[in-house]
């Protein structure tokens, strides 16, 4: 019978160099098969994100405060709010630069309406 078991493998820290302060962690996993209880083999998954980490079991709490781990996990929501709102500003920066465009023409097109009024004004008027 074949048993395939997912554990902990290791745990990466990473603290502000000039504060101190834990500034990130991921966590990895490794998935070792059995076959009747005999060793296999072992494959090692790529780190991941401590807050993936944390759904998939992996024990923070023996390693960290949970006031470190709620620091990490909501480190990881405002990144993701900060990717969103970058995205939203390029947008708004593309809408700004197609505006601008629009109003350069239109600027153009009432100069050029407004030098053939100044034409037709500056017309004698026509006899009777």
């Amino acid at each position: 019978m074949l048993t395939e078991i997912k554990r902990p493998y290791e745990f990466l820290a990473r603290w502000n160099a000039k504060t101190g302060l834990l500034q990130g962690a991921h966590v990895g996993f490794a998935n070792t098969v059995l076959r009747d209880g005999v060793f296999l083999t072992e494959v090692v998954e790529p780190v991941q994100s401590v807050a993936v980490g944390l759904q998939l079991g992996y024990p923070l709490n023996d390693i960290l405060q949970q006031l470190q781990i709620d620091a990490l996990a909501e480190r990881d929501r405002l990144t993701d709010e900060v990717a969103s709102k970058e995205s939203i500003i390029v947008a708004l920066e593309r809408n700004a630069v197609a505006r601008d465009a629009t109003i350069a023409s239109q600027t153009q097109t009432i100069a050029a309406r407004d030098a053939e009024i100044a034409a037709l004004k500056a017309r004698p008027a026509p006899v009777a």
